[in-house]
């Protein structure tokens, strides 16, 4: 079960999934909107379709490290550093 509240002038929501509690902004005037968007999430809930509003977090580095292994691993050209490792002896 969730509830509808405003906060300045934008409608904002609370519900629940597994005894926690979600808050999220509409970013609309309009309280239809909210509670579109409310049962929506109760569907998604029920559903077992939800999974949290947290994307995991990736570090750049980490990123940059898996295309570089991808280019070498699939022998692709088009970067600098793999040119100057394949004319290396």
């Amino acid at each position: 079960m969730g509830s509808i509240y405003k906060r300045r002038a934008t409608f904002r929501i609370k519900y629940y999934r597994a005894g926690k509690a979600y808050y999220e902004s509409m970013h609309s005037i309009k309280e239809s909107d909210a509670k579109r968007f409310l049962k929506l999430r109760e569907g998604q809930i029920a559903e077992n379709r939800f999974t949290g509003l947290r994307v995991e977090r990736v570090i750049f580095d980490e990123l940059a490290e898996d295309f570089l292994n991808d280019y070498r691993i699939n022998d692709k050209k088009s970067t600098g550093q793999g040119r100057a490792e394949r004319q290396a002896p």
